[in-house]
């Protein structure tokens, strides 16, 4: 069951898309990155809810895209709590530059630096990362897709050819991401001092 929302008014509830957000899914991004040397994947919110596939996944972090998206507390089978965190935009046309690129920079924390925690905190390990809003097709994928971009500009020299990476690794049509979200990110490339890409390597 999704429990994120109802499906939209003028959804067919036999589509791939609206059957696929009642599915957990996880898909790796990419391996072996940061100093940790972990991997990134992109899912949806059934997939952020779904315990042990999480754990296979050796996923402990997730950072959640969405807003009024808001996943509950979850303790792993092996007793690791998932640590949580949300830069929530709508899939579509409004969003602030600003606000992308605060994920963007989230997800570069959350990889390069492992907060351990204090004694009362729940049980927590470093571990792989998911990054997913409601269907995991267009605002995640957009906050990959950049950071990836930001991050290997020798792998991915434009914004076009992390998009296309990430899409082939999620599975999902040309039609993704949004155009709006497409068009938000192309406007931080323009747009925001060049001072926040400092951390690029």
């Amino acid at each position: 069951m999704n429990i994120y929302n109802t499906p939209k008014i003028d959804s067919d509830p036999n589509s791939t898309e609206v059957i696929e957000d009642n599915t957990p899914v996880l898909f790796k991004v990419v391996d072996e990155i940061g100093p940790h040397q972990i991997s990134l994947y992109i899912g949806n919110g059934e997939g952020a809810e779904c315990s042990e596939l999480l754990m296979r996944e050796g996923i402990t972090q997730s950072l959640n895209i969405g807003i009024n998206i808001f996943p509950l507390p979850l303790t792993l089978p092996d007793g690791i709590e998932l640590r949580r965190m949300q830069i929530g935009m709508i899939d579509a046309e409004g969003n602030d530059p600003h606000m992308l690129m605060a994920a963007v920079l989230a997800l570069h924390a959350a990889i390069e630096t492992y907060m351990p925690g204090k004694p009362h905190y729940p049980v927590h390990k470093n571990g792989n990362i998911l990054v997913h809003c409601r269907g995991g097709r267009s605002r995640s994928l957009i906050v990959l897709s950049l950071y990836l971009h930001l991050r290997q500009p020798d792998r991915f020299s434009t914004l076009k050819s992390s998009i296309e990476h990430v899409r082939s690794c999620r599975g999902c049509g040309s039609e993704h991401p949004a155009p709006g979200m497409w068009a938000l990110a192309e406007q931080v490339l323009l747009d925001l001092p060049s001072k926040l890409f400092k951390w690029r390597k």
